[in-house]
Parts: C-alpha cells; sequence; structure tokens
C-alpha cells in the first residue's frame, strides 16, 4: 500500500522512472543478440574413430568395443550407444543432467588416451567432442565461373576468398566444398617389381624414409645458438621417380624403374552445383559465442564488398542459404503475434471492465512491464529467440 501511496503522491517521480525504463529498454533492445534458440548445454559426447578399408564387423572388434571398455567407468555415465559402419566409428556417451560436459570431455580423452595404441595401425586418432545444437554452419557461398577450372579456382578460393571469410568477426572456420584435390600417385608395375625381387611394401617404406625433414642439431655461432634442419620432403615429381630403393641382394634401382608417379587428383566424391553450374560452396561456421543474425549480416557485407572485384575475374559469389533469414522471419512473426495479443487482451479487457480509464491503465502498463524484460535479459546475457520471445507473448496473455 505504501508503494501506491507514494506513487500517486509524486506522480512526476513515477513518470520519470518509467521513461527512464523505457528509454533503457529501447536501448537494450536494439543491442540484444537474435537466435533461433537459446544456449542449449546438452550432456552428450561423441567419439569418433576412422579407420579406412575396414567392414563394419572389424571396426566393432577393433576399434568401438575397445573404446566404450576404456570409457566405460566414466563418472556420471547415463548411457554408452555406438555405431560400428565401413570405414567409421561413432560412440554416443550420454551422461547424467548436471555434469560438467567440459571436465567430461578431458576424461574421455585421457581415457583414449590409455586406448590408443591398442587401436590398428591404420585407424585414425579417436577424436572427442561435445554436442553442439548450434554447431551447424551459419550460411553456405557459392562461388561459380566461366571459363576457369575447377582446379584453378579451388587454388584461388583457398588463397583469397577462404581467408577474407575467415577474418568476418564471430566466424570461426570457413569449409570448402565441391573441389578437388591434388594427388600424387604412384602406380607401381607388377612385372617390373617381380623382375627385381621386391614388393609394393619396400617402396613404401622407400619413400616414406625419404619424404622427412629431420632436425640436425645445433650450431653455436657467437653468442648465438642456431637450429640445423634437413629438409628433405618431396618437392617435385622427379624427387619422387628419382628415389632409390634397396634390391634384397644388393644394389639399387629407383621408383621410376618399378613404378609410374603421376601427379593427378583425388577421385572426386562430392560434387556441388548451383544453378546448373559446377560451384566450390563455402560453409561458415560461427564461434560459440557469436551470434547467428551478427555473423550472417557480416557475411553479407562481406560478399557485397567483393562482388566487383569478382566479376572483374569472371566469377561470381551468391549466397546459397542463409539460415539467419529464418530466424529472422520467426522472430518477426513471433513479434507480430505478440502485438496482435497484446491488442486482443486489451479488447477482452475492455468488454469485461466496461470502463475505458481502468482498461488503458493497463494496457499502458504491458508494453511497459514488457520492455523492462529486455533490459534484465541484456544484463543477463539472454538472447531474443523463440523461447524468450513466446514466453513473453504468454505473459502479454
Amino acid at each position: 500500500m505504501k508503494l501506491v501511496e507514494t506513487s500517486i503522491k509524486r506522480p512526476v517521480g513515477v513518470i520519470m522512472v518509467v521513461i527512464t525504463v523505457l528509454l533503457l529498454g529501447m536501448v537494450t533492445l536494439r543491442d540484444l543478440a537474435v537466435d533461433l534458440f537459446p544456449e542449449m548445454d546438452l550432456p552428450i559426447a561423441v567419439v569418433t574413430t576412422s579407420y579406412q578399408g575396414a567392414a563394419p564387423q572389424e571396426v566393432e572388434e577393433l576399434v568401438t568395443r575397445p573404446i566404450e571398455d576404456a570409457l566405460s567407468g566414466l563418472d556420471g555415465i547415463d548411457s554408452i550407444q555406438s555405431i560400428s559402419q565401413p570405414n567409421s566409428s561413432l560412440v554416443l556417451l550420454l551422461f547424467d543432467f548436471g555434469t560438467d560436459i567440459d571436465s567430461a570431455i578431458n576424461e574421455i580423452r585421457e581415457g583414449i588416451d590409455r586406448v590408443a595404441g591398442s587401436l590398428p595401425d591404420d585407424a585414425g586418432s579417436p577424436r572427442a567432442m561435445r554436442i553442439d545444437p548450434t554447431a551447424t554452419p551459419v550460411m553456405w557461398v557459392s562461388l561459380t565461373a566461366e571459363d576457369t577450372t575447377l582446379d584453378r579456382l579451388q587454388l584461388l578460393a583457398e588463397n583469397d576468398i577462404q581467408p577474407r571469410f575467415e577474418r568476418v568477426d564471430g566466424v570461426a572456420s570457413v569449409g570448402l566444398e565441391g573441389g578437388i584435390e591434388r594427388e600424387i600417385r604412384v602406380n607401381l608395375d607388377q612385372g617390373s617389381l617381380a623382375s627385381f625381387g621386391l614388393t609394393g611394401s619396400q617402396v613404401v617404406q622407400a619413400l616414406g624414409a625419404e619424404n622427412q625433414a629431420i632436425s640436425a642439431g645445433t650450431v653455436i655461432r657467437g653468442t648465438q645458438e642456431m637450429q640445423l634442419r634437413i629438409d628433405g620432403e618431396y618437392t617435385s615429381i622427379s624427387d619422387i621417380e628419382n628415389t632409390q630403393i634397396a634390391l634384397n641382394e644388393g644394389g639399387t634401382v629407383r621408383v621410376r624403374d618399378v613404378a609410374n608417379v603421376e601427379d593427378t587428383f583425388k577421385d572426386q566424391e562430392l560434387y556441388s552445383r548451383v544453378n546448373g553450374k559446377d560451384a566450390l560452396v563455402f560453409s561458415v561456421m560461427k564461434q560459440s559465442d557469436a551470434n547467428t543474425v551478427s555473423v550472417s549480416n557480416g557475411m553479407l557485407d562481406r560478399v557485397e564488398s567483393m562482388q566487383a572485384e569478382m566479376a572483374e575475374r569472371g566469377l561470381e559469389l551468391n549466397v546459397a542459404i542463409d539460415t539467419a533469414d529464418f530466424i529472422r522471419d520467426t522472430i518477426d512473426s513471433v513479434m507480430l503475434n505478440l502485438i496482435i495479443g497484446g491488442i486482443l487482451a486489451v479488447t477482452i479487457l475492455l468488454v469485461f471492465f466496461r470502463n475505458i480509464r481502468t482498461t488503458l491503465v493497463i494496457g499502458i502498463s504491458m508494453p511497459i512491464a514488457v520492455i523492462s524484460t529486455f533490459i534484465l535479459m541484456y544484463f543477463m546475457g539472454e538472447t531474443l529467440n523463440i523461447l524468450s520471445m513466446g514466453g513473453l507473448a504468454l505473459g502479454i496473455g
């Protein structure tokens, strides 16, 4: 009652407080981050391991089960699920709610380190990561050209365009899809190998032994200590062709005597086409604490600023998919529903109260309450998303 009495006796002070709240709410609303869903910390982790050339049965016996056994004793584990398929293993770990998933990831990596030595030599290193529902590309941007080959287009994309995209605020990484990858292929001649009494593994060992850089110690020069490094990595096709292979009965032969070395590209497994043209597609990932709409706006500005330069080179950049468009449309729809709900609520109050003054007081308090909520959301680090806006719409009702 004292609050009501004070408010009635000091109307000027109350009006100033309300105006201050409205102004502060407007300012914080402009700076509030917009996203589709609130940040979610799911207690789920996955361990992925590649094992090229292995059948599902081999993957399960040699990779999946050892990893499951090593991780089954972790604290807070609710259940473990796994998928063994050709060439890869996936182990899904579900923890109890409330578990610190970052600490759990560290324990998972420690468990993986203990079992890594018992995995097959051809298996890749197991990777542990947390499940993040927002860890999906924010935007896909396509790059097409009229008279440029795909390999030259990829070289331009990797050396010029991709670094520019990665410098946009909030961008974590930019992937490249639909391109081709250079490959040096050594085609063995089985007849020549047999005539020299060699096997394919001996050729592989000889190439691996030659293609490496090693440290040669240090040299002290005055007051300076200089590190020496012998760079023995291959730099040309001729380096590979001239690699010597020791014969079993003595002597050596060169790789070119038993194989044909070819500078080519890997077999393309993924093809990207945009508007009927072969294209490279950039997938843009945002940082974990970045805002989707802000990153999207930054990428749109960067693409727009590059259009003139790309046109001079005969290239074309297009935004194929922008996930922020759906977020904007969804938030706009919720905002519209919130306004409609407020109007309907005031109308119903007027019908039941049959008093314009009472209805006006309640109707004015509704936007004040909503706008003041934006202040709390801003200082608590919350975002404008479909759930928070839906809650405000329900509150209006």
